[in-house]
């Protein structure tokens, strides 16, 4: 653990503590801020403003981001509370697992949290048709406008590449892993999957690994295969290739960030088991939320189900 820093002073603009350190390297400065951008930009004007209008503007911009910062603090203590309460609420039902099943007194399972996917379903509006078809149109042209991938911007996209790369060795060298990972996804139903929406993070880099494997490959027959493959109905407030028996899309065809991502509990299971520190079992408790919207409501996620997972050993 870093050792915390000594507050020197306070931010002119949002009052935030403003370290010695960090003093220092404003010296001579006329006003003393912290490291927030916003307030360095405000403290900034007052070199390039008359001294009445600097001093309106400042009152303005001030105002603005301490009410930013009480909204910023406020949804921390939002989400400090739900995390907390459901802990709590995970650990007592541990408990009552364990009380109920005297055989694993001596070595309990380990806690799993898991989400939910959502689950109505409805035909295809026309509207996300045509929303989708337009995002595969262009990532389809932009992958074709580029000789690899390497002349594609570096983002989220590029990084899941070789996220993905490391997901496939690992679970190469751990198929077993592969097996609970799936099992958990399969029970979770697309918790992760509620915000594909209508782009499925498709990208310019999932089209790009296609034309680079089939050459030959033009814009109409790649659109195709991901037009065709659209379900008559989908999950509703979900990504448009997800249905009540999972992704209509084979891995092939879906993107990196989908063929990689994991959600954090499972992150956290396959991390101990490349380390050899997995447990024998997990207690999975499961909640309605996604994986998106976990803290969108104002208490605790109901558990919609709990369930013990062995794991191979």
């Amino acid at each position: 653990m870093q050792p915390m820093e000594t507050v020197f002073a306070r931010c002119a603009v949002c009052d935030s503590p403003v370290s010695l350190a960090n003093a220092l390297l404003q010296k001579g400065k006329p006003l003393l801020v912290c490291r927030d951008f916003e307030c360095q930009r405000v403290a900034g004007l007052q070199a390039t403003l008359p001294p009445v209008l600097f001093k309106t503007q400042f009152d303005f911009q001030r105002q603005r981001i301490l009410a930013r910062k009480e909204q910023e603090a406020a949804r921390k203590r939002h989400i400090d509370a739900i995390e907390q309460a459901e802990a709590q609420e995970n650990e007592q039902v541990l408990q009552q697992f364990v009380a109920d099943h005297a055989e694993h007194a001596d070595s309990p399972p380990q806690l799993l949290a898991l989400p939910s996917g959502r689950e109505g379903l409805a035909p295809l509006a026309d509207a996300r048709l045509q929303q989708y078809r337009q995002h595969l149109e262009t990532v389809i042209q932009q992958a074709l406008d580029c000789a690899d991938v390497n002349d594609l911007p570096s983002d989220q996209h590029a990084d899941a590449q070789a996220t993905r790369l490391k997901v496939d060795n690992l679970f190469e060298a751990n198929p077993a892993l592969q097996a609970v990972s799936d099992r958990l996804c399969a029970q979770c139903k697309g918790g992760c999957c509620a915000a594909g929406a209508e782009h499925a993070y498709l990208s310019a880099f999932t089209i790009r690994r296609q034309l680079d494997a089939e050459p030959d490959l033009t814009a109409d027959v790649i659109l195709q295969r991901y037009l065709q493959a659209l379900p008559a109905e989908s999950v509703t407030g979900a990504c448009v290739n997800q249905t009540a028996s999972g992704c209509v899309l084979p891995r092939e065809l879906r993107s990196d960030v989908c063929n990689s991502y994991y959600c954090d509990s499972l992150r956290k299971l396959q991390r101990e088991w490349a380390a050899g520190e997995a447990p024998a079992a997990v207690l999975v408790v499961q909640r309605s939320n996604t994986n998106w919207n976990r803290f969108e409501g104002e208490g605790v996620n109901p558990v919609v189900g709990v369930t013990l997972v062995d794991l191979p050993q």
